[in-house]
């Protein structure tokens, strides 16, 4: 991983290799992203404002219509290169270190009774399946900063029947 502070959103490398048992083997790992970058706006059709976003690009093409979808999606993903970074109210999610080429970008937002990090990542957790993502395509290019708007609609509050 590679990346910003806090908010400033990172960069996820991954390479696969096979390791033989009973061997030693040695690995090298190059974090090699580029010089593009991303500013990525989430716009919510149904309200004026919400309270936090989560934004995923790939590179090449992955479908996702649901949160749960979009993580086992980047997870799956036979690019090298993905990123994430976090939208808050009106700002743009930042991604940087881009390769050229073309990304899917995805967005998705949360209910704006949350608060905090602990109750995003609980209700990601209890209602992934449920919470839908929105996504495009954006052909980036190196050296440049670019930006874009995804549209998204914020979600109904589910509250947990557990507790």
């Amino acid at each position: 991983m590679s990346g910003g502070r806090g908010m400033g959103g990172f960069g996820m490398f991954r390479k696969e290799v096979n390791i033989n048992s009973e061997q030693v083997s040695k690995l090298e790992l190059s974090l090699d992203g580029g010089d593009g970058s991303l500013e990525v706006t989430l716009k919510p059709s149904n309200r004026d404002t919400f309270g936090f976003g989560r934004v995923y690009a790939v590179l090449g093409k992955l479908d996702a219509r649901t949160a749960r979808e979009l993580e086992l999606a980047v997870a799956a993903a036979p690019s090298e290169v993905a990123l994430q970074g976090f939208a808050i109210r009106e700002n743009p999610a930042k991604l940087r270190g881009m390769k050229a080429g073309d990304y899917t970008v995805c967005g998705v937002v949360f209910p704006t009774e949350l608060s905090g990090m602990g109750d995003t990542m609980a209700y990601i957790e209890r209602e992934g399946d449920n919470l839908p993502a929105f996504c495009k395509s954006v052909a980036v290019t190196d050296s440049t900063e670019q930006a874009t708007t995804i549209e998204v609609v914020i979600p109904d509050y589910v509250p947990d029947t557990d507790t």
